[in-house]
């Protein structure tokens, strides 16, 4: 891999960790546009790591608030605080689980979520919906503050379909809290609250894992240099995502999925 390469990979899983078009998918099939090879697992840490730190830095006074009210026994931030905790169980538990049946069947589930096919058919499958849903939930108006437990565990559950390959997790919690009559920021912010949890667990998961496979085969230099870039394109995902969705729908961002799936079909198919 060459610094290059980790630039604009770290570029990539830290603008579509954050907008709509699917991270995973994107990693996925990049390598096969240009010929490379798939990055090794201490790479895919330090992404994590990289994306996990910008959301930490953009929400950081909110968290702040979070835990000292928590601290203080504030009902509010109590509330908000099992919001976000419950919106991340059912896609961890389904998380650990897969990881449990991996190990048990040599990566059989894994290597599934890869194939092509599946990423195809997430990528234009959610961008429709995407376009949709500027249709039926446009004039969507709660905040996260007047969902309850129900509404939060249903966007918990829809965060489940992120694990499939080119599905996008923050396109699908966003579209899950839309159907719970959540406005498109107020989705898009719950969104990027509840993947801190689970940022965290894949981040600490992957590190288990890579000290187990003993595997450092990547130069420091690329590590830091994709770190950076996932770091500073997280930032500016955030920061562009919820002030875009003030004024403006998830169409364009569907229009994009679904043309990004017809050239992979014309190029991998």
């Amino acid at each position: 891999m060459t610094i290059i390469q980790a630039i604009i990979l770290g570029l990539i899983q830290g603008l579509t960790e954050f907008i709509p078009v699917s991270s995973s998918g994107h990693l996925l099939l990049l390598p096969e546009f240009f010929g490379w090879q798939e990055q090794p697992t201490s790479f895919d840490i330090v992404l994590h790591g990289g994306t996990l730190l910008a959301l930490i830095i953009y929400f950081y006074p909110k968290l702040k608030k979070l835990v000292k009210g928590i601290l203080n026994r504030e009902w509010e931030q109590i509330k908000l605080g099992k919001k976000i905790l419950l919106g991340a169980i059912p896609a961890g538990a389904l998380g650990i689980l897969i990881s449990i049946v991996d190990y048990m069947t040599n990566d059989a589930v894994d290597n599934f979520l890869k194939t092509n096919l599946l990423v195809i058919i997430m990528i234009i499958g959610i961008g429709v919906l995407l376009i949709i849903s500027d249709i039926i939930y446009k004039n969507n108006k709660k905040e996260i503050k007047e969902i309850g437990l129900k509404e939060t565990f249903i966007i918990g559950i829809g965060q489940c379909l992120s694990l499939l390959r080119g599905t996008s997790r923050s396109g699908i919690t966003i579209l899950t809290g839309l159907t719970q009559k959540l406005s498109r920021k107020e989705a898009a912010e719950f969104s990027f609250l509840m993947s801190i949890p689970l940022i965290f667990s894949a981040f600490c998961y992957q590190v288990f894992k890579f000290i187990l496979e003993n595997n450092m085969n990547i130069e420091i230099t690329n590590l830091m240099a994709g770190f950076l870039a996932a770091f500073i394109s997280g930032l500016i995902a955030i920061k562009f995502m919820l002030r875009f969705l003030k004024k403006q729908g998830l169409s364009i961002f569907g229009m994009y999925r679904i043309i990004l799936g017809i050239v992979v079909i014309i190029i991998l198919i």
